[in-house]
């Protein structure tokens, strides 16, 4: 039996085309900094973006936090000082109007819903490149953010990414569980698909797959309506002790 399943957001908790919500992401960061550094408002979205590359295949045993910002005051005129505090005021006010461009669920609502009725430990397993409260944003555009989350990816906690096993061994640290009684729900061939190589079971959202082919696939997998269907025949949750 499962003692946790784990879900990605883009293209599985959350519809939504990545391209789109990441071209309007700095369009409208770069607007925000320019407003408060006047001229250089695209050069520092490209020191962040500079940063958030090199932060991608992080292995230094930092948080992503602290390699984004050591990186980015390596290529940047300004700091983390001047800018940290800009870049939170950027999250909490500025983001969250990304999410007109989320398409509407109603599947994955209910399909966390069971799970949570069902008793099943839930896990928000993102890459944790964003900060908590982008994450919570994200959440919130897939009406799924006041769901009883034991844990949710950030970069502000975590030391690796995907399709790094690592990250998915970090979360069984954290969460302490076995992963091999864990479930990760996710659209990624790549990125979610590694989650297998940590020794987890893995179901692959066909609706909106990327770096691949679903019918590639032979594993569990499944369009969200099927998706549905599987949740509602597990059993109810007993802990393992």
């Amino acid at each position: 039996m499962y003692q946790a399943i784990l879900f990605d957001i883009d293209g599985t908790l959350l519809s939504i085309n990545s391209r789109e919500m990441m071209n309007e992401y700095f369009q409208r960061m770069a607007s925000f900094l320019e407003e408060r550094f006047p001229q250089e408002g695209h050069s520092l979205v490209k020191s962040v973006m500079i940063a958030s590359k090199m932060m991608e295949t992080n292995d230094s045993g930092l948080t992503n936090e602290i390699f984004f910002w050591q990186s980015f005051d390596q290529n940047s005129t300004h700091n983390r000082t001047e800018l940290e505090p800009v870049l939170k005021e950027f999250y909490q006010k500025e983001f969250p109007q990304i999410g007109h461009l989320a398409r509407k669920d109603e599947l994955m609502p209910q399909i966390v819903a069971k799970l949570a009725q069902k008793g099943y430990p839930l896990i928000v397993a993102t890459n944790p490149l964003f900060p908590l409260q982008a994450n919570l944003s994200r959440l919130a555009w897939a009406n799924v953010a006041d769901a009883p989350w034991q844990e949710i990816t950030s970069f502000e906690q975590y030391h690796h990414n995907k399709p790094n096993q690592a990250f998915f061994l970090e979360i069984c640290q954290r969460i302490e569980i076995n992963p091999a009684n864990c479930l990760m729900i996710g659209n990624g061939l790549i990125d979610d698909k590694a989650s297998l190589s940590a020794g987890m079971d893995f179901y692959l959202v066909t609706d909106e797959v990327k770096d691949g082919n679903a019918d590639d696939y032979q594993g569990f997998k499944g369009s969200r309506r099927d998706l549905l269907l599987f949740v509602e025949t597990l059993p109810d949750f007993v802990k393992i002790i």
